[in-house]
């Protein structure tokens, strides 16, 4: 069996107005941190292929970028980045502050129901395959 890419194309944007995903060093520590293979897993099972560029270079080679930045899973460089870029984790919760901003009340509850729904989505869709 060949894998190549299909037209279902899943990607990742990020909202740059938006703190702190408007820091280059914390959208590239999360693509360091994304484990796209286990993703692509949990999406689409053994029918899925990771890339690294929206344009497939077997779909369009004309217009596929190979010097596009590659972003291997690496959970100590994420948390290197941000280390260093100055998102700690300075009250023990587990989760980093950003520098200089203030969390909105609720804010947490909002990620948190952000995450629920996401892994509600996935465990569906394995279900769904798995029948």
């Amino acid at each position: 069996m060949v894998n190549t890419p299909s037209q279902w194309d899943y990607y990742i944007e990020f909202n740059r107005a938006i703190k702190p995903l408007d820091d280059l060093v914390v959208r590239r520590a999360i693509m360091y941190a994304l484990d796209r293979d286990a993703v692509a897993q949990q999406a689409r099972g053994d029918y899925a292929t990771v890339t690294d560029s929206v344009i497939p270079d077997c779909f369009f080679p004309a217009y596929y970028n190979p010097n596009i930045e590659k972003y291997p899973y690496n959970l100590a460089k994420a948390k290197e980045l941000l280390d260093t870029a100055g998102y700690l984790d300075v009250d023990g919760d587990d989760i980093r502050e950003i520098p200089g901003f203030a969390v909105t009340p609720g804010l947490d509850a909002v990620i948190v129901f952000v995450g629920i729904f996401v892994a509600i989505v996935l465990v569906k869709n394995r279900k769904r395959r798995e029948e």
